[in-house]
């Protein structure tokens, strides 16, 4: 009867630590998966770090083309001096209520300007070569009344920049 008991319980503790060396050599198997999954994301490493550097270049440059709020006055500033430095005489500069979209507003502005023609253009590629985004729409040229010069034109647009929201 000794024997027999001893044999149970000898039996019992095989079993269960053949259980226990099961459920260890599972864990071993989905820890080797974990680390060779690891070892994958670690050789991309360097290429998701390359990655990542180019998109924040790419964010820098979203950022000057689309500025925040507190640059459109200055960007404003800068363009009503363009014209001015072209020669130009601005009759009208009306900021119109933003329109806000996706992730930018458009934020137009109304425009009378008076000058010749040549002066005017001068003032249009000084616009497109800004480092921010500006859209030049629905141009209006004609005479300039009360003008004795037949050159000078009076010019009505709409001009365009954009911001970035957050």
């Amino acid at each position: 009867l000794a024997i027999l008991l001893l044999a149970g319980i000898g039996y019992l503790l095989h079993s269960m630590q053949a259980e226990s060396l099961e459920t260890l050599g599972r864990e071993v198997e989905e820890l080797r998966q974990s680390v060779q999954k690891h070892r994958v994301v670690a050789t991309r490493l360097d290429d998701l770090k390359a990655r990542l550097a180019a998109l924040d270049e790419a964010l820098k440059v979203a950022i000057t083309l689309l500025p925040e709020t507190r640059e459109i006055p200055e960007l404003l500033t800068q363009i009503s001096q363009l014209g001015l430095k072209a020669g130009l005489e601005f009759r009208l500069f009306k900021p119109e209520p933003e329109k806000p979209a996706d992730f930018y507003a458009e934020v137009p502005v109304n425009l009378a300007i008076i000058g010749p023609f040549h002066d005017l253009a001068r003032f249009f590629d000084h616009l497109s070569k800004l480092s921010r985004i500006v859209n030049v729409t629905d141009i209006k040229i004609g005479l300039a009344k009360g003008s004795g010069d037949a050159q000078t034109l009076t010019t009505n647009c709409l001009l365009t920049t954009f911001r970035f929201l957050e």
